[in-house]
């Protein structure tokens, strides 16, 4: 979603902009995506919430100033802390019995690597037939029965000719970016190292993950890039710089 603001604001487009869905949250759209447009920017939790902003910038009073000058106004949110009723605030300290790591595993390689010789065959074995099945192909039966004999006659048939055609077309390549990094725990968070090197790891922060309380409560993870990083492999490049956060960790996740 930032990026579409973004790119709204460099056209120079005043469009009023609605944000919703699971992957939002009402912090990110009106503190942090406010900040990126000159317009007005609105968080809809829901379809109705949407449908009364879109009602008071369709009207003709007050209502469509007022709205549109909210949609304009950064919110900033304080970080969220746990608080104790009688003590006040909860500071992190390490709990009297935890030791340190008896042995830490020393992984394959340090550093980032790209992987792309995949088998397609082994990948299509983690599709989800069922959910491809009965919510992308549609497949409706009134019963259990009805359902089998349509999958294994017709639906699982067309499947495999497609699977087929896909690898024999070279329309799908999948690629894989990984690593493994040297890491630690300080408080409530977790500082992870630029990668190891022949003297261990060099003690540059490259990224601070929070695991604060409120995270906990709201499934919502931040984590900050504390230097630009350009990483290349394999002729693949990207720069990885700022504040993000994943949202549902735990699950499926969301990472904005």
């Amino acid at each position: 979603m930032k990026y579409v603001i973004q790119d709204l604001e460099r056209q120079k487009l005043e469009f009023p902009v609605i944000c919703g869905g699971a992957a939002l949250t009402r912090k990110y759209v009106e503190d942090d995506l406010r900040r990126e447009y000159s317009n007005a920017v609105f968080y809809a939790d829901d379809v109705f919430a949407g449908l009364h902003i879109m009602e008071d910038l369709a009207t003709a009073n007050g209502k469509k100033q007022a709205r549109l000058q909210e949609g304009r106004t950064v919110k900033e949110y304080a970080k969220a802390a746990a608080v104790d009723e009688e003590t006040g605030p909860v500071f992190a300290e390490r709990s009297a019995v935890v030791s340190d790591a008896p042995s830490i595993p020393t992984p394959p390689f340090w550093g980032v690597r790209v992987r792309k010789d995949f088998d397609l065959r082994e990948v299509f074995q983690y599709i989800n037939d069922t959910a491809l099945f009965k919510n992308q192909w549609r497949l409706k039966t009134a019963s259990q029965e009805d359902y089998v004999r349509l999958v294994e006659h017709k639906f699982r048939p067309i499947k495999m000719q497609l699977q087929e055609e896909i690898i024999a077309g070279g329309i799908f390549e999948p690629k894989v970016v990984y690593g493994y990094f040297a890491a630690q725990a300080e408080g409530d968070d977790m500082i992870v190292y630029e990668e190891t090197r022949a003297g261990g790891a060099r003690a540059i922060r490259v990224a601070a993950i929070y695991f604060s309380a409120a995270a906990r409560r709201t499934k919502t993870l931040y984590f900050r890039f504390l230097c630009s990083q350009k990483l290349r492999q394999d002729g693949l490049a990207w720069v990885v710089s700022g504040d993000y956060r994943i949202e549902g960790f735990g699950g499926d996740a969301a990472i904005v």
